[in-house]
């Protein structure tokens, strides 16, 4: 930046030339192709790249009913990761791109999987009414923890539409 200061002067001008902030646009899809409408769109990963001068830059999104997004607000040129993620899918693969007024990608979701176990205790008996909780080991697939509930009278649980990848499980039982 440049500073003036100007004594005895009652006014300066000084033309400035401020960069208008860009965008990353496009599509949220299926493992088979079709539009994902709903699919939360994040970037992550890395530091800040927002635009400095404006207040409306945007971390995250959501796809419209057609599966497209759009992130504004964003520092033009520079490289940004993003990440979708839907209830009813895993999550995509990380896409980098760069922000320009025509970047458009593509974020193709992963199928969701489906996790089942069951609960003992060192005896091999079922351990009914324990809360099992999973969440992505790695954090950074911006999913909240999921919770099927309770186990059952065998101790057995389901857990659907589990992100691929490594997990941390939680047992929660009221004793």
């Amino acid at each position: 930046g440049e500073s003036l200061f100007a004594q005895g002067v009652d006014r300066i001008e000084r033309d400035l030339h401020l960069e208008s902030a860009s965008q990353v646009t496009g599509l949220v899809l299926t493992p088979e192709g079709e539009p994902v409408p709903g699919a939360r769109v994040r970037q992550v990963g890395g530091r800040s790249f927002h635009h400095p001068l404006l207040s409306t830059a945007e971390t995250e999104t959501y796809s419209n009913v057609e599966g497209r997004f759009r992130l504004g607000g964003l520092r033009p040129g520079l490289n940004v990761e993003l990440m979708a993620s839907h209830r009813e899918f895993g999550s995509s693969a990380r896409v980098a791109a760069q922000a320009s007024p025509d970047t458009n990608v593509t974020l193709r979701l992963q199928p969701a999987l489906e996790l089942t176990g069951r609960v003992v205790d060192d005896q091999d008996s079922p351990i009914a009414g324990t809360r099992v909780s999973a969440r992505s080991a790695t954090r950074q697939l911006g999913l909240p923890t999921i919770s099927p509930g309770l186990t059952d009278e065998e101790g057995r649980f389901t857990i659907r539409n589990v992100p691929a990848g490594e997990l941390n499980l939680t047992f929660n039982h009221p004793a």
